[in-house]
């Protein structure tokens, strides 16, 4: 009788307690993302996608484009799980966000929503400190592995406490590099 109780259990599904993504090192994020930007959430709003899944879509006003978007404009992200009435759909290592959170993200675009490449790691949290503002990623949630199938380095995964001016102009060194028309920062612009 135990054995059959035994059996039952580890047969039962259990709720995931991570998602598994590849961790790629900034320069592949930079290279293979086709919007980069930073943007304050201005909304969320969770619904039912049209293939039945419980989507949150959250409303970003870019503050500072980088690629594949301009400064002002307001673009619909679209992140798994999310709150509805008597539902709620979780997805560990998707971001949690609210209305007035700043980020800066690393997107592919899929229709009309854009999708932070590796869940809450494509998405950096920006906060403001005496120092100026600062970004840090958050991994709770995620299992990261090196596009080669290994764990991935911390090297590569940790962003904590470095200055937003620094990494934007990383990423604007690596999108040079690339030949990427990088997008003035007055509403509409785009300089070569």
């Amino acid at each position: 009788m135990m054995r059959w109780l035994l059996l039952a259990l580890v047969l039962l599904p259990q709720p995931a307690l991570a998602s598994t993504i590849i961790a790629l090192p900034e320069a592949a994020l930079t290279s293979r993302a086709d919007t980069i930007a930073l943007a304050s959430v201005v909304r969320t709003d969770a619904v039912v996608s049209p293939g039945g899944r419980i989507v949150t879509r959250v409303t970003l006003q870019v503050v500072k484009a980088l690629r594949g978007t301009r400064v002002g404009e307001v673009v619909v992200m679209e992140l798994p799980g999310g709150r509805l009435p008597g539902l709620v759909a979780h997805t560990p290592g998707s971001p949690q966000l609210t209305p007035g959170d700043l980020v800066f993200g690393f997107f592919e675009s899929h229709a009309e929503v854009r999708r932070p490449l590796g869940l809450s790691y494509g998405l950096l949290r920006v906060r403001q400190d005496g120092r100026g503002y600062r970004v840090f990623r958050e991994t709770d949630g995620l299992t990261m592995l090196s596009p080669g199938g290994e764990p991935a380095l911390p090297a590569v995964t940790t962003l904590r406490d470095v200055p937003l001016d620094d990494l934007v102009a990383r990423v604007t060194a690596r999108l040079k590099e690339l030949g990427v028309a990088i997008p003035d920062q007055k509403p509409g612009v785009v300089r070569p």
